[in-house]
């Protein structure tokens, strides 16, 4: 009897055997499948960069850096175009911004008094003194030596109230100063220094014309404010740093004509 178990114990291995062969080939090919099935590209993560070009000078890659490519008709590509030119001491390529007759003012003030000096063209580098006659003092000199406006290319915010440079203020950017005191400060002390400077006639008469001439560009004429953060040399900490010009528009063109250091103390 004992034969007979052994026989039906057997068949029964085998049956089970032959049950369990369809699912082993299943699972053969289902791995098959899985390793033959091509893996979904992962999906790129792209995390936004801080803008880190904190000035001009590094935006280049984003717009053309040649006045010959610029719209002399269009305000902010010449305020864009003058700041990138100061930035990278490009006497050639501002030169081409400052109108021949009118050439560029400066507003300075070397003592307590506010003076104004004209220029055919702006020489940044020390020697300024040297090249042509004007009193512009030596700090001033060194600061279009080398100095930077350390603003990028962002809008040109237009401001209604007359803001004076404030190392404290948070206002940092690029700002078109649309009042009437900021538009005529070259008339108004111009006009303050033939009332209080001892004037000899013949000086008196070159400042009368030059008040008519300041009267008249004054009219088309804009204040363009910048405004940035940059750290203290002497402190260390955190200050707003200023840079203001003037464009005027003349014949359809827009022009460098004023320079103003005067709100520096």
């Amino acid at each position: 009897m004992e034969w007979r178990k052994e026989i039906k114990i057997k068949n029964m291995t085998k049956y089970l055997y032959l049950l369990l062969i369809p699912f082993f080939l299943g699972c053969q090919q289902r791995t098959k499948f899985v390793k033959n099935t091509p893996l979904l590209p992962k999906k790129e993560v792209i995390v936004p960069q801080k803008d880190s070009l904190p000035t001009i000078d590094s935006l280049a890659k984003y717009y053309s850096y040649s006045s010959e490519n610029i719209n002399p008709k269009n305000f902010e590509e010449v305020v864009y175009e003058i700041i990138q030119c100061y930035n990278k001491k490009d006497t050639t390529a501002l030169n081409k911004l400052i109108h021949p007759d009118i050439g560029l003012y400066f507003l300075y003030k070397p003592g307590g008094d506010v003076y104004w000096a004209n220029q055919k063209r702006i020489y940044l580098d020390t020697l300024y003194q040297e090249k042509e006659k004007t009193f512009i003092d030596g700090y001033n000199r060194k600061v279009l030596a080398t100095g930077k406006i350390g603003v990028g290319k962002v809008p040109i915010e237009k401001i209604t109230e007359n803001i004076a440079p404030d190392e404290y203020s948070s206002l940092t950017g690029i700002f078109f100063v649309a009042h009437p005191e900021a538009q005529k400060k070259l008339s108004y002390y111009i006009t303050s220094s033939l009332s209080t400077l001892p004037f000899s006639p013949k000086e008196k008469q070159e400042a009368q014309r030059t008040l008519k001439k300041a009267k008249e560009i004054e009219k088309t004429t804009r204040c363009i404010m910048t405004a940035w953060k940059e750290v203290s040399s002497f402190s260390n900490s955190t200050y707003t740093n200023h840079f203001i010009f003037y464009v005027t528009k003349i014949k359809e063109k827009w022009y460098l004509t004023m320079i103003d250091f005067s709100w520096i103390a």
